[in-house]
């Protein structure tokens, strides 16, 4: 049996109530200004960014202020394992066991994960690493981030769970992946700044709850102000030296920002005593000790080229003796198997001169016999064929008397 289908009916704008958005504030005034006054339940959040800049600590810092609180966070991370987000975590300060991690990038248990443990906000780290196992292509690919985002989508408003989703930016300084990707999210920012700077700038640039003229200010900072034991720059010196020896560079520059009320530290570019061409500086005096340093290295470069050139002129006069000695050892031998070779050929033409000449006696000798010959031919008579010889002799005188008679008859024939 077929069922009938709802009828689809149309509501007066003015008979639709609005409630004012219940938001939680995410520790960070600055963030919270930006998302239009703090995180919107069931929201899909967004948050793009240069690989390194800073979004997974702004993130994991969130979720500090927010397990401080007691509001239950999920921190699911495709990218690093538990150690490496602890090791993070330790330089914020202490969390709460609201806060629980998963290193996960399967959607299908993340969806398990999230049905049974329903927390309040989830964060995503990063969009590019999670997969459908029903897409054949690759994680990070177009189709692979499409089905994520909208898994996720799903998930945020049928259980009413804030997720924020963290996606790399392409050279452009766009998110990686499609289009379509920021217009299913509800809100999408961007943290942006220089890395060998201090400041990061946090902006939307679409927010279905909120304005996107605002802007946050960020300092990032190697611990937080609340730190029990803070770290010291001395602490990093024999890492930085031991580093330095192992590949075999000549300076060591330690760029920091702790203890940032030493006078010392904060005059400038400051030279560590212990160890030999180490420096110690601030961000901002990080590039002219670079500039400083690349001067040094090539005015190095270049005296190096200019000995080296020196050296090049002073010839070594026993290598050269020595050349020149096998040099003229192989040049001697070369005319020797040459003479030789000139020899061979001068007896082979000699050899065949000899066979030419007795060719030529040869020759002759057969000439003076066939001479010999010729003249005897000439001398050769009837008579001397049948010189003591009857037989030959009877024969040649019938045949002349036969002759002779034939010679008779024809004659006689003619007179008469």
């Amino acid at each position: 049996m077929i069922s009938k289908k709802e009828v689809v009916q149309s509501v007066p704008l003015s008979d639709i109530k609005t409630d004012e958005e219940v938001r939680t504030g995410t520790g960070f005034v600055e963030l919270d200004r930006v998302l239009g006054g703090g995180i919107v339940q069931g929201s899909l959040v967004l948050v793009g960014g240069d690989p390194g800049i800073g979004k997974s600590t702004l993130l994991l810092q969130m979720c500090k202020n927010l397990s401080d609180r007691e509001i239950s966070v999920l921190y699911v991370s495709g990218e690093e394992s538990l150690r490496q987000i602890k090791l993070r975590a330790e330089r914020i300060g202490t969390f709460r066991n609201s806060l629980k991690l998963l290193c996960e990038t399967n959607l299908e248990d993340i969806r398990q994960v999230l049905e049974k443990e329903k927390p309040e906000v989830v964060i995503i780290d990063s969009i590019q690493t999670m997969y459908n196992e029903e897409v054949s292509s690759a994680p990070g690919s177009v189709s692979q981030v499409r089905e994520a985002t909208a898994a996720f989508m799903q998930m945020a408003k049928g259980m009413g769970i804030t997720i924020f989703i963290v996606g790399h930016v392409t050279k452009e300084g766009v998110v990686a992946g499609p289009r379509v990707l920021e217009h299913m999210v509800d809100t999408v920012l961007y943290f942006e700044g220089e890395r060998n700077f201090s400041y990061r700038i946090l902006r939307a640039v679409k927010n279905r709850f909120g304005s996107t003229n605002e802007i946050g200010v960020f300092e990032m900072k190697n611990e937080a102000d609340s730190t029990a034991e803070k770290h010291r720059n001395s602490d990093f010196f024999e890492k930085l030296h031991k580093d330095r020896n192992r590949k075999k560079c000549e300076y060591a520059v330690l760029v920091s920002m702790l203890e940032s009320d030493s006078e010392r530290y904060n005059a400038g570019i400051v030279e560590v005593p212990q160890y030999e061409k180490m420096y110690v500086v601030r961000p901002q005096c990080f590039l002219p000790i670079i500039q400083i340093l690349r001067d040094v290295a090539r005015r190095t470069i270049e005296d190096r080229k200019a000995l080296i050139a020196e050296r090049n002129k002073n010839i070594d006069i026993t290598n050269f003796e020595e050349e020149l000695m096998s040099f003229k050892a192989r040049f001697g031998q070369n005319i020797l198997n040459s003479q030789k070779k000139f020899q061979e050929a001068i007896d082979a033409i000699d050899k065949s001169i000899k066979d030419l000449v007795k060719v030529k006696e040869a020759l002759n000798l057969s000439i003076k016999h066939l001479g010999a010959a010729d003249n005897k031919l000439e001398d050769l008579t009837i008579r001397k064929l049948t010189r003591n010889n009857p037989t030959m002799k009877g024969l040649f005188e019938e045949a002349r008397a036969l002759k002779e008679k034939t010679e008779a008859e024809e004659v006689e024939g003619e007179l008469d």
